[in-house]
């Protein structure tokens, strides 16, 4: 199993030299927020601000895969995950991301809300 994301964006955010508060300021949040993320207070991110965060780091194509698999692989159950691996979608993350829409799509009452949740 993949690292859980928030170890992941620790070790990413010390191996390309960001803190949390500077990802904080690239992306427009506030610290305690970053803080929030890098500790696993918080819903891992979904696949815009996973993207949004790997720019901000200059990670490298495989950091970048793993950050979002790593991201997916904390939002979703265990038995969900399980079934994107036996499907071979776990390294096509924005397969998985259609997926998660048209599974948990419904349960928003607005487009805004799921926005937010992925």
């Amino acid at each position: 199993m993949l690292m859980s994301f928030s170890p992941l964006l620790k070790q990413l955010l010390k191996k390309h030299g960001v803190t949390q508060n500077e990802l904080a300021r690239q992306l427009g949040f506030s610290s305690a927020f970053a803080n929030k993320m890098a500790n696993g207070d918080t819903t891992a991110p979904g696949f815009e601000r996973c993207e949004q965060i790997a720019d901000a780091l200059g990670v490298t194509d495989d950091e970048r895969k793993d950050l979002m698999k790593a991201a997916w692989q904390d939002r979703l159950s265990d038995e969900d995950w399980k079934l994107f691996i036996a499907a071979g979608y776990v390294d096509n993350i924005p397969e998985i991301e259609n997926i998660i829409k048209k599974r948990f799509g419904p349960l928003f009452e607005d487009q805004a809300a799921a926005e937010l949740w992925l």
